[in-house]
């Protein structure tokens, strides 16, 4: 995959297309600027990293879109999209379910610490259980030699 190799900014460098790349870094800082705003009145300062994480994403997949035309290659083959809408469904699903947990633990123990270390051990033993299977497989092709 060339998400493990690219820095996307390279290959608009060397494909002559720098002034894009100050375009969509101008593209970022309004979003950015806008959820600010937004955000940061509304959840404060969780608001300023979720808007910024928000703007940085979004720039990514511009570049990558930029990238993927200016080589001529098909967009949706640059990154493996669905792996990463799997991954990004599975940890929502977990966040609040491990948000769950501590809250119920918190009202329950009264008790905040404890209701974060029970709560993030639920969280390690449910991701143990997600990765151990890949985490074989990959183990044994890397034995296999």
């Amino acid at each position: 995959s060339l998400v493990k190799i690219t820095s996307w900014q390279i290959i608009l460098v060397s494909t002559k297309n720098t002034k894009k790349i100050l375009h969509i870094a101008i593209i970022a800082l309004s979003v950015n600027f806008v959820l600010n705003l937004i955000f940061m009145n509304l959840f404060g300062m969780i608001g300023a990293a979720f808007a910024t994480m928000i703007s940085e994403f979004m720039s990514v997949c511009i570049k990558i879109y930029v990238s993927s035309k200016a080589i001529g290659y098909s967009f949706g083959k640059m990154i493996p999209w669905m792996k990463i809408l799997a991954i990004i469904v599975l940890n929502i699903i977990l966040g609040v379910l491990i948000y769950g947990v501590y809250n119920l633990f918190k009202i329950i123990i009264d008790n905040i610490y404890i209701g974060a270390f029970i709560s993030g051990l639920v969280a390690l033993i449910i991701y143990a259980f997600i990765i151990i299977k890949p985490f074989k497989i990959l183990w044994k092709k890397m034995n296999a030699f």
